[in-house]
């Protein structure tokens, strides 16, 4: 059966706002534009559509923001209500913007609410025999069930793995009214979110109650006209106010939504068009993923319809071609008859601690050389251009001075620029992976082609750009004075490493590893049987359904927290806690670390200096920064 999904563009912007913004840190670009509210509800969107085909719709309605008919009959319809923060607002025409880019249909009418849309296109969709399932948070929603069992309304509490499933069948099992009764509700009992006041005094125990009796709000009514109880006069005195409610409280399904319905037809993503929203709003996570999204269509033309890198380039005559770099590969550094710009490395690894070094790419104002480490490592001229006074342009000086040190060569001197680095201190959230950085100026690598020979070239085109770029965020002396002479000093600690004594670790490992086994089996002889401790799931259903321990009031799951804030109650809460700690020496370090010790009995990690958005350090291969320091163990 052809499907249609349905999203409550408003209500999950809403809710992919709030979910990011309760820290009180919101995710801002470069550029000082709030874009959290879009990351998660690109995420919401993305999940959405992948679970759709050709054949298929998909259709997202939006609230026009401007006054609807409900407001013409209801001066006070919403005005309790505090207006959307602003940082919201200024997100709400990029994602009608990123919904273009990911080539998905929406939707907004005047006088209308986007209730109203989704609505009429889930009759219009119903009645062409699709499988509807709308997407919302708005319990409004669950009125349309009644459309036709083929409707189903998956109502979200979490993102998409936390929602529930809506259907006519089960909705009176669920809330306890059917779908042709929510209207009903709102007039009686009222909604203070719309600020619909409902029938002074009766509550919503007492209309559920007077529903699940009666039917619907007109055969209340005509109940409570022969009845003298001081519930029915009131309710009768009301009616017609609770009339005018329900009236209120019904969403259309009759608007004219052929047009909508026929442009809602699934299309798939069009990589040029997204990459372009991607990289105009700096969301460098999705363009880094972009290539494995189900349905992306990889358009012959997107690249070279790029923008020319080349054209770039401000004041330096770089490769005169505009379409293909020049590569020439040579034996010798006295080959090359023209000024050298700069160098970097070719690798057949990213860590540059166990990489290959398969040799160097060299840029001049003509062309980029290719010199192989077997014939560099004897070339005269070639270690004599690293250690000359030359300016230089790398990038990653950091990964350049340790596989310099690694294989034999001298240290290279007067390196006055990495586009790495340069980079980084511009746009944070680019990460230091080379085809996402690339990414963010508009460029794609090619894998046809040598990846160090395409990398420098483009050093050399944007070095200018960037140095501007810098000189007007007045990073210039950030970069110059710390991030730079940084490379050198996080260079000279990854060459040293840290000494480690193999011997040593195996036997803490084995300890650890008997000690676990001992916890398992306390574990297991407190709960009366075997199961996955390692599984939160099962954990739970152990603790508060099989032993029948007691929870606190909203509490959920078995993390850490839950397990302190009982650790009184029963033993098994100590040896929980005990066993997640060995757990976690074992698996991530007296079991991991050996892996990584290399020849010279040392652990040689990476350090990250271009990384996290925060400016901080990270680490990796293996990560040491996160050993625990707080116990013995």
């Amino acid at each position: 059966m052809k499907k249609t999904y349905i999203v409550d563009g408003n209500s999950l912007l809403f809710r992919a706002y709030y979910s990011t913004a309760y820290t009180g840190n919101l995710m801002t670009n470069s550029k000082g534009i709030p874009v959290n509210a879009i990351f998660a509800f690109h995420n919401l969107i993305k999940k959405i559509k992948a679970q759709l085909d050709d054949g298929d719709n998909m259709f997202v309605a939006f609230d026009t923001g401007h006054k609807t008919i409900r407001k013409d009959e209801f001066e006070e319809y919403k005005a309790q209500r505090a207006p959307a923060p602003q940082e919201l607002v200024a997100q709400m025409p990029i994602a009608r913007e990123m919904l273009e880019a990911m080539n998905i249909f929406w939707a907004e009418r005047e006088g209308y609410e986007g209730d109203d849309l989704a609505g009429s296109m889930a009759k219009k969709a119903s009645d062409n025999g699709d499988e509807v399932t709308l997407f919302t948070s708005d319990k409004d929603f669950l009125q349309l069930l009644d459309i036709s069992e083929n409707v189903h309304v998956c109502f979200l509490k979490r993102g998409l793995t936390d929602t529930i499933d809506y259907t006519k069948k089960n909705l009176h099992d669920l809330i306890g009214l059917n779908p042709d009764q929510i209207t009903d509700f709102k007039g009686i009992a009222g909604d203070s979110s719309d600020n619909y006041k409902g029938i002074p005094g009766i509550g919503e125990k007492t209309a559920m109650k007077l529903l699940n009796e009666h039917g619907h709000l007109e055969e209340i009514i005509n109940f409570c006209q022969n009845d003298k109880s001081k519930a029915s006069q009131k309710i009768y005195e009301n009616k017609d106010k609770a009339i005018f409610f329900k009236k209120l409280a019904t969403i259309f399904t009759d608007l004219e939504i052929d047009e909508e319905y026929k442009k809602s037809k699934y299309s798939h993503y069009e990589k040029k068009k997204l990459s372009q929203f991607y990289l105009k709003y700096q969301l460098n996570q999705f363009l880094s993923k972009i290539d494995s999204m189900k349905g992306i269509v990889n358009d012959e033309n997107s690249v070279a319809s790029m923008i020319s890198l080349f054209d770039m380039a401000e004041d330096e005559e770089y490769i005169e071609k505009k379409d293909e770099i020049d590569i020439k590969e040579i034996t010798s550094f006295n080959e090359i008859k023209q000024d050298v710009f700069g160098l970097t490395f070719d690798s057949d690894n990213e860590n540059e601690n166990i990489a290959n070094l398969k040799g160097f790419a060299i840029a001049s104002n003509k062309c980029v050389y290719l010199l192989r480490h077997q014939d560099a490592i004897k070339d005269e001229a070639f270690l004599s251009y690293l250690t000359s006074k030359e300016e230089k342009s790398v990038y990653d000086l950091k990964s350049l001075l340790v596989l310099l040190d690694r294989f034999g060569y001298p240290k290279i001197e007067n390196v006055t620029f990495d586009l790495l680095i340069a980079t980084y201190l511009l746009n944070p959230d680019c990460g230091q992976k080379r085809k996402d950085l690339f990414y963010s100026y508009n460029v794609e690598l090619s894998d046809d082609k040598n990846i160090a020979a395409q990398t420098i070239a483009y050093v050399i085109s944007l070095k200018s750009q960037v140095l501007s770029a810098l000189e007007s965020h007045e990073e210039t002396n950030l970069f110059n004075d710390v991030e730079m002479p940084l490379s050198k000093i996080l260079a000279n600690m990854e060459i040293e490493g840290f000494p480690i004594d193999k011997d040593i670790l195996e036997e803490i490992n084995i300890d650890y590893q008997n000690k676990l086994k001992s916890l398992e089996n306390k574990i297991y002889e407190y709960a009366g049987k075997e199961f996955n401790i390692n599984s939160p799931k099962q954990l739970e259903t152990v603790l508060f359904t099989d032993m029948g321990l007691s929870r606190y009031r909203g509490e959920k799951g078995t993390g850490i927290e839950v397990l302190t804030a009982h650790q009184d109650d029963h033993p098994i809460y100590r040896t929980l806690i005990e066993y997640r700690l060995y757990n976690k020496l074992v698996s991530s370090y007296t079991s991991a670390l050996p892996k990584h010790i290399q020849e010279d009995k040392k652990i040689h990690a990476i350090y990250n200096q271009a990384l996290t958005s925060t400016g901080r350090l990270s680490m990796s291969e293996p990560n040491l920064q996160n050993i625990s320091i707080r116990n013995e163990e």
